[in-house]
């Protein structure tokens, strides 16, 4: 099976309902280095919906999302460019006429279910990873919102995407079709060229974060969709019933995910470590390529962090949930300790990748308690930090794309990773982060996967932390 339009049903209990939004952001941004900038805020929120989806006319009412958005063709020719294939194999892919039809099995636009007993929805923010979008982990951020969590994930501008479109918003708010859009640029290896485009990446994903949060949270947003149909011209799209008040939106509350460089950017936005570009090049210029530091300048005074503005100072979280993080590009600022309960899952290759699984294993190892008025330490017994192994699996095993490219995943990356087996890793993967969610917030969970003894749950092993790594050498086989 090359290709699936049927993505698995989400696995919680919640029906769950899905908007597109796009807004005008009030701290714009150009990051010149990299030819980037901050115009506007685009995020896509899952969230548990005040609907059956076996009701009446629910289907007509509030249809179903495609994967596919803005000019599907186009994407899905960069997305399968972006995995491996050759041009020639792509544009025929692309082209089929069934293949943009994939759609999300959630709801578009449907309202927002009141949290039981007077509770607040707890909220979750990913990242995605180079390649990705703001539908690229739909399975995995659908399924946690359908647990009881609100879900919501940005889709940055800053060339890692595999094309992301933006839109022409007026001051009002009023959408005027697509007025541009920013292409992903490929840049392999370890290079200078590769330092200054993640560094500046960092600095903007991290602010299109804050700036998300700080907007919910500060502002409380009408929530209007960007309309479904993208070659609309004029207009704004559908007044969605959602009251933020049923959200914990608090700073320093919510839950922070992210896969690949989605999982670094999360781990960078909670150490302030890259937000600051002029802190970076102030400090980068000690290192080599291979990581190990030579004649570094004094380390920068940590009340001086703490000093910097909003957007490039640490920014406090309950909780980091990583995906196959990818740790080369923020190898610098490891020796900043990571200050919240953290659980990493790895795919089979991440695992494999000896200098990345030790810069893991760094990262997991330097604790220390929250000290901001914000902290908020996990209260569970567990070890606040642990890593996990899913098998079998690939690395893009945790986003959709094993689910809507089983072949490719088969027989390009991991001969093991049928469409079921990729189906269960997923739910692993989901499995996780919701008893890691309930045991920060609850203090309690049932711990059948993150207490598991190693072959309790098929497929699921849990890896002993290894202390004492320092220095790695990022180029290591």
């Amino acid at each position: 099976m090359f290709f699936t339009t049927c993505l698995p049903k989400y696995t919680g209990p919640y029906t769950v309902g899905s908007v597109e939004i796009e807004i005008r952001s009030p701290w714009p941004k150009t990051y010149a280095a990299i030819g980037t900038s901050i115009d506007t805020l685009l995020f896509r929120i899952f969230y548990p919906a005040d609907i059956h989806d076996d009701a009446p006319n629910t289907v007509k009412s509030y249809p179903q999302p495609y994967w596919f958005t803005e000019n599907g063709k186009e994407y899905l020719k960069n997305l399968l460019l972006f995995l491996g294939m050759s041009k020639r194999v792509a544009g025929v892919a692309c082209n089929m006429p069934f293949v943009t039809r994939a759609k999300l099995p959630c709801l578009s636009n449907a309202p927002l279910l009141p949290p039981p007993g007077g509770q607040k929805w707890p909220l979750v923010v990913f990242s995605h990873g180079l390649g990705g979008t703001r539908n690229a982990y739909s399975q995995f951020c659908g399924s946690v919102a359908s647990y009881g969590n609100v879900v919501i994930v940005p889709e940055h501008r800053d060339m890692s995407a595999a094309v992301s479109y933006v839109g022409d918003i007026d001051e009002n708010g009023e959408y005027h079709g697509l007025k541009g859009e920013v292409n992903f640029r490929r840049v392999m290896g370890v290079s200078e060229d590769a330092r200054q485009l993640r560094a500046n990446q960092l600095a903007q994903r991290t602010r299109e974060i804050i700036s998300i949060l700080r907007v919910i949270d500060e502002t409380k947003p009408n929530l209007v969709a960007r309309p479904e149909n993208h070659h609309q011209k004029e207009g704004s799209g559908v007044n969605v019933e959602f009251d933020w008040s049923y959200v914990n939106t608090a700073k320093g509350q919510a839950y922070l995910a992210g896969h690949s460089f989605g999982a670094a950017t999360m781990v960078s936005l909670t150490k302030g470590s890259f937000n600051d570009l002029a802190h970076i090049e102030s400090n980068v210029k000690g290192s080599n390529q291979t990581g190990l530091e030579v004649d570094v300048e004094e380390p920068v005074d940590p009340e001086s962090i703490l000093e910097r503005d909003e957007f490039t100072r640490p920014y406090p979280a309950r909780g980091l949930i990583l995906l196959d993080p990818w740790c080369i590009p923020i190898y610098q600022g490891m020796d900043v300790p990571l200050p919240y309960p953290a659980i990493a899952v790895l795919s089979d290759p991440f695992y494999k990748w000896v200098p990345n699984f030790k810069l893991v294993n760094q990262m997991m190892t330097d604790a220390c308690s929250p000290k901001t008025e914000f902290g908020v330490s996990s209260k569970s017994t567990r070890p606040e930090r642990q890593i996990y192994l899913a098998s079998p699996s690939a690395h893009h095993s945790q986003s959709d794309f094993a689910l809507l490219f089983p072949a490719i995943t088969k027989y390009a990356y991991n001969k093991e990773c049928t469409f079921e087996s990729q189906k269960r890793v997923m739910e692993l993967n989901v499995n996780a982060a919701i008893e890691f969610i309930q045991e920060v917030k609850d203090g309690k969970s049932d711990g059948k996967y993150l207490n598991a003894r190693n072959g309790d749950v098929e497929g699921w092993t849990k890896l002993e932390i290894i202390e004492g790594l320092t220095n790695v050498n990022i180029l290591e086989d």
